[in-house]
Formats: structure tokens, sequence, C-alpha cells
């Protein structure tokens, strides 16, 4: 597996990801 490599993208990637599906989710949300 690609170790160290991979560890420091994934945080970036994550975060991208939950910035993306914080903003699709808590509008909803908040509306419901």
């Amino acid at each position: 597996m690609g170790g160290r490599g991979m560890i420091t993208e994934v945080p970036k990637k994550v975060m991208e990801f939950d910035e993306a599906l914080g903003l699709n989710m808590f509008p909803k949300t908040i509306r419901s």
C-alpha cells in the first residue's frame, strides 16, 4: 500500500469531501 504518500494526501481530499457533504447536508437538515 502507498503508506505515507497516501496519508499526506488523504486529509486534503477528506476535508474537501467533508465540506462538500456539509454544504449539501446541513441546509437540508436545518430546513427540515
